[in-house]
């Protein structure tokens, strides 16, 4: 019962955030999301590579979240699917790797 309350609140959380990369940097609309965390990072600073890597992490990290939003709820209210749920969690693991990296 924690299990899916958690996969339900990480869900709730990373929509919101799905919804803020698309309007803040995709489609670059100011919204109420972008209290959530607007990171106006300063690259210019750094090589070639180190920018193209942030850049594919940015993507993988949109795509991640895309992925999530549809798997959780497939492997709460689908039938048992521990490799789904172990994928789930991995990307989840990922996420916050990533998110922890982006703040510090």
């Amino acid at each position: 019962m924690k299990k899916k309350f958690l996969l339900w609140t990480i869900f709730v959380l990373i929509l919101i955030h799905f919804l803020k990369d698309i309007t803040q940097d995709i489609l670059q609309i100011s919204s109420p999301l972008d209290i959530l965390g607007d990171a106006k990072e300063d690259l210019s600073k750094f090589p070639k590579i180190i920018k193209q890597g942030y850049l594919l992490l940015g993507i993988s990290s949109l795509l991640s979240e895309l992925f999530l939003i549809i798997a959780i709820p497939l492997a709460l209210l689908g039938k048992n699917n521990p490799k789904l749920e172990k994928f789930v969690w991995v990307i989840i693991t990922f996420l916050l790797f990533y998110f922890y990296q982006q703040f510090f």
